[in-house]
């Protein structure tokens, strides 16, 4: 298994190697198969939407997409040209996926393939692979990757910060827009306070989530 999303504690997610897929129900796991792009696909990243919307999308390491429909998996022609997709989020009516080779978003509720992509290394800063992804809102989203880089999307156009690490970073999270954590190799341990980014006291092994 590489990625887990859950809507509710009856409501989860987990996708992996071989079209490897499973369902947790609120009492138990279960493995769903379904036919999608041969049985060969190696699932990387996955997210669900509310039950009431009924959607679900799901990305192989080669970018193709699989979508979700009322609790059945189905393979589309969408393929994304993002390196290996790491982590699906959504925030506001958007949903963002991150892979290590640039970033792609649609509107969440639509089953369109209205992706808009951006790619390195002509639209973002630097020739380099993310992994990790958190929104805190639709004007306020942030990536982290490999070398140290950190990425911010202001709702119009993306920068980089300036770091205070060369080591990859694996995962984000955040309280708010003045208090932003990102975790990674090594141990590696940020903190943003809404100004800038500062490296607090290591932790003593790799954090990936």
């Amino acid at each position: 298994l590489s990625n887990i999303y859950g809507r509710s504690n009856k409501n989860i997610w987990a996708v992996g190697k071989s079209g490897l897929m499973m369902y947790y129900n609120g009492v138990e796991w279960k493995e769903r198969r379904f036919p999608l792009f041969d049985g060969i696909a190696n699932f990387s990243a996955v997210w669900i939407s509310s039950a009431e919307q009924g959607l679900g999308w799901a990305s192989d390491e080669r970018g193709r997409i699989a979508i979700l429909r009322n609790d059945t998996w189905e393979s589309t022609d969408q393929q994304l040209s993002v390196g290996m997709p790491r982590n699906i989020r959504s925030v506001g009516e958007s949903l963002w996926l991150v892979g290590t080779g640039g970033i792609a978003t649609k509107k969440h509720a639509s089953d369109r393939p209205d992706w808009v992509q951006y790619k390195f290394p002509n639209e973002l800063p630097e020739d380099k692979e993310l992994f990790a992804l958190f929104p805190l809102n639709e004007n306020d989203i942030w990536f982290g990757g490999r070398d140290g880089i950190i990425l911010h999307w202001d709702g119009k156009s993306f920068s980089k910060a300036q770091s205070t690490t060369n080591r990859l970073i694996t995962s984000m999270w955040g309280a708010s827009s003045g208090d932003i954590w990102a975790h990674g190799e090594i141990g590696v341990m940020l903190h943003w306070n809404g100004k800038e980014w500062s490296m607090p006291k290591p932790l003593p092994q790799t954090v990936n989530g």
